[in-house]
């Protein structure tokens, strides 16, 4: 009897090793296979290596700037209608879709540094139209402020807002730490969160995107829990200071927003609340340049890039035609 009272720890012990080797072993067979499917080349900087994808020629070159975690394949519709006419660049931060692993929170600086020195190494030569959805928002307008003489223009796809952590109080604010990401970052290397099929559930694109299979592959890969979360420790960092936004001067910008708000949960009076002060902001992005046009997008919520990226073309368009 006491032979077996040690007995049975000692082989459920043995059993969860070899549980957590096999999926280890699967995680990583796996990794190999999907980074198959990686469109573009993988360019080396000092500190990290990031994933570039260009497609398109032109004398024009779009930079495509994804919104908070999002990788390349946020961009795939627009890039498909883009590449016809210009040279058009999506790309993968620090941490993110098939980029190098994130060690330290993904700051606005930080991005825009590493994104100007990602386009050098790679010989992608300015002038630039940045186009920036969502957070992407932010890091495009600190490319501007960092490197004004390589932007020609600039389109805001739904941008955030730098105050719109207190203006947005009626809704549940960013949290500086996301337990589900926490919780993502232990048990990936497990292959568990692989096997259960929830690198598709973080993704933010519609069930019915082409480019739905391409995101989760990324997102099932080890290091993107922690780039996650790194992601969005870097922009409540930032939002914390409640700074206002900084002028652009007379640079050609394009802004688009969402014209429609839908929210699980919340009741009309917030989400109305919400609408009055999504679109104040917006107002105040297209107000930072003498040169901006502001396009509500009717019927189309947050997710423009998929929802409406005829309308993104559009901007392009109208900022590298304008007079």
């Amino acid at each position: 009897m006491i032979l077996r009272t040690f007995m049975f720890p000692a082989s459920n012990a043995i059993c969860l090793v070899l549980f957590l080797a096999l999926g280890n072993w699967y995680q990583s067979s796996q990794e190999r296979l999907d980074s198959i499917a990686a469109p573009g080349v993988f360019v080396g900087l000092p500190s990290t290596t990031l994933h570039l994808h260009c497609t398109g020629a032109g004398e024009d070159t779009v930079v495509l700037e994804a919104g908070l975690g999002g990788s390349y394949a946020t961009w795939g519709h627009v890039q498909e209608l883009l590449e016809g006419e210009y040279r058009v660049c999506s790309y993968d931060r620090q941490g993110i879709g098939w980029s190098s692993e994130a060690s330290e929170p993904s700051t606005p600086s930080l991005i825009a540094k590493n994104l100007h020195d990602l386009l050098r190494a790679a010989d992608v030569d300015p002038p630039y139209i940045l186009v920036g959805f969502s957070a992407g928002g932010i890091h495009t307008r600190e490319f501007y402020h960092l490197y004004p003489d390589l932007v020609a223009g600039m389109v805001l796809v739904d941008s955030s807002h730098d105050q719109q952590l207190r203006r947005l109080s009626m809704m549940r604010p960013l949290p500086a730490d996301v337990p589900l990401y926490s919780l993502c970052d232990r048990l990936a290397w497990t292959g568990i969160i692989r096997l259960a099929g929830l690198g598709s559930s973080f993704s933010s694109m519609p069930k019915d995107s082409p480019y739905l299979r391409a995101d989760a592959a990324t997102l099932n890969r080890t290091e993107q829990c922690i780039g996650q979360l790194l992601e969005h420790r870097g922009l409540f960092n930032l939002l914390t200071q409640d700074r206002e936004p900084r002028p652009l001067g007379d640079l050609p910008i394009y802004v688009l927003s969402r014209g429609a708000f839908h929210f699980r949960g919340g009741d009309d009076q917030a989400v109305s609340a919400y609408r009055e002060a999504w679109s104040a902001m917006q107002s105040e992005l297209a107000g930072l340049s003498s040169l901006s046009t502001l396009e509500v997008i009717d019927g189309v919520g947050h997710r423009i890039p998929t929802e409406a990226p005829q309308a993104i073309k559009h901007a392009v368009d109208g900022l590298i035609n304008r007079p």
